[in-house]
């Protein structure tokens, strides 16, 4: 109940999120050469995975702000963003893909440049609403708390997005591009 506890808070978290997105990020980063050459089979380009990377950790940046848009009921605000979020990823993807003939590097730059741009806005937005605190006991009570969490969220990611090993296996990597693809456009709605 303590606005200003809520506010350390919130921006601990955000600030908690963003480091653990961008550390794993930088992992999956530093370890892209073996996915692509044994879990891609060498297909595509070894640099998507890191494009991939980022995406992982710019997302983050609207993930927490919209989140507080919705508790706090700034359901204009959360709509705004989401729809402008819908705009400009469709038509960046249709520039990229289309137009330019980028194909999956297309997708992973348009998700990157909305998250940076719109998330980077939100990011703004949560600090004025917050101020920048760091908190190292929110954080530890975070950690003990999400640690179940996070355990759970691996298992629904396996859940999610396991199919693309199977498919992989039973029908080849383009398969899997493809199915990629209509993932990311099913998600847009």
């Amino acid at each position: 109940s303590d606005p200003a506890a809520r506010a350390r808070l919130l921006s601990t978290t955000f600030f908690l999120v963003l480091t653990l997105s961008t550390l794993g990020a930088l992992t999956l980063a530093a370890v892209s050469p073996w996915i692509w050459k044994y879990g891609l089979k060498e297909a595509g380009k070894s640099w998507f995975i890191m494009l991939a990377a980022a995406n992982f950790a710019a997302g983050t940046l609207m993930t927490m702000p919209l989140n507080f848009a919705q508790t706090t009921q700034r359901a204009r605000l959360y709509l705004g963003f989401s729809l402008s979020k819908l705009v400009l990823q469709l038509s960046l993807n249709i520039l990229f893909v289309v137009v330019l003939r980028q194909g999956v590097a297309g997708l992973l730059f348009s998700t990157l440049i909305t998250h940076l741009l719109l998330g980077g806005s939100l990011a703004i937005w949560l600090l004025r609403q917050t101020g920048v605190h760091f908190d190292f006991k929110v954080v530890r009570d975070l950690r003990r708390f999400g640690v179940p969490y996070q355990l759970t969220w691996a298992g629904s990611f396996l859940l999610t997005f396991g199919d693309r090993f199977f498919l992989q296996v039973g029908w080849g990597v383009t398969a899997v591009g493809l199915y990629g693809m209509a993932y990311q456009f099913g998600f847009l709605l």
